[in-house]
């Protein structure tokens, strides 16, 4: 089902009327219809229904959407993983960009120094160069098309600026940020285009209670075999999370599950403290593992537990 998605960006294969040009809406249509066609028992075909509703909400943490439906079918296969080996960098990614930063004299490397505004169009130079004349180490100079305004006053002028905030801070901060606004292109390509919040959750154990041979927990429901919606109200944010995978190798890590979870959900647990995330994520945890983890290690768990919480916005 997964490569039929693609087809529509691929091959160009026109998206009807009926899948309302969404993943989501799509790969329950497909299959559902495939599971009716295999004639299973009912336990079989709800428990398949089920695990649909589960590798929809994965794809939603990949696609950093709240929802599938969201998701759009005729371009979803446009995104490609990059060929090659997947490796572990020992020193973090940071090690990538100090390898980048040898070429580039620290004195032209800024840190810390938030921007306020880009002002872009001739227009409006002049009177951003009679602002800017207190700045007498950038010289005033006709040629400089753009002029970034920082947070301190600082005007630093320049032929050409490449703006890298995220689709978030664009959203958010589009109308600020630049002077005059961009372009109706542009804007409407900020407002347009969606992005949702995708958290990682962190648990660290002391000892673990999964096997060596596992990779992941993943949490089905059953009771959603046929759900139209996988919005929860907010005292079940819970059952957004898809599951816990282990990182490994337990050397480098320790004994640590990273769980995901998306959407409007994510931001529900972003509003509760690290105690009732904790008590939740073990209840889970013990609740899908048929509750052989006992009763003392759920207690251990809520007082050994470490959490920490990446933020992707």
């Amino acid at each position: 089902v997964y490569n039929l998605t693609q087809d529509f960006f691929r091959n160009g294969t026109p998206v009807d009327a009926e899948t309302q040009n969404s993943v989501g809406v799509f790969t329950r249509h497909v299959v559902r219809k495939r599971i009716k066609a295999d004639q299973d028992e009912s336990a079989a075909t709800r428990l398949k229904l089920a695990m649909l509703q589960q590798y929809l909400k994965v794809e939603s943490c990949e696609s950093s959407s709240h929802s599938m439906d969201e998701v759009s079918l005729s371009e979803f296969g446009e995104w490609t993983e990059i060929p090659g080996a997947h490796h572990i960098i020992p020193s973090g990614f940071m090690k990538i960009v100090d390898i980048l930063a040898r070429e580039i004299p620290e004195s032209v490397i800024q840190l810390n120094k938030p921007v306020k505004c880009i002002h872009w169009n001739q227009v409006v130079r002049k009177e951003i160069e009679r602002v800017a004349d207190h700045n007498s180490d950038h010289p005033q100079d006709d040629s400089y098309p753009v002029f970034v305004e920082c947070e301190d006053c600082e005007f630093i002028p320049a032929d050409h600026i490449i703006v890298t905030a995220s689709l978030g801070v664009l959203k958010k901060n589009h109308d600020t940020m630049f002077h005059p606004s961009l372009p109706e292109d542009k804007l409407s390509a900020i407002q347009n285009l969606g992005i949702s919040t995708t958290d990682k959750i962190f648990l660290e154990f002391e000892e673990p209670f999964w096997s060596p041979e596992c990779n992941s927990i993943q949490f089905v429901w059953e009771d959603e075999a046929q759900s139209k919606t996988l919005t929860y109200p907010e005292e079940l944010w819970f059952k957004k999370i898809c599951g816990f995978d282990v990182l490994y190798p337990p050397e480098r890590y320790g004994y640590v599950l990273s769980g995901w979870i998306c959407g409007e959900e994510a931001l529900i647990m972003e509003k509760s403290d690290d105690e009732t995330v904790a008590e939740t994520c073990t209840y889970l945890l013990r609740k899908f593992t048929g509750g052989s983890l006992g009763q003392e290690w759920g207690r251990r768990w809520l007082i050994e537990l470490h959490l920490r919480w990446l933020v992707q916005r």
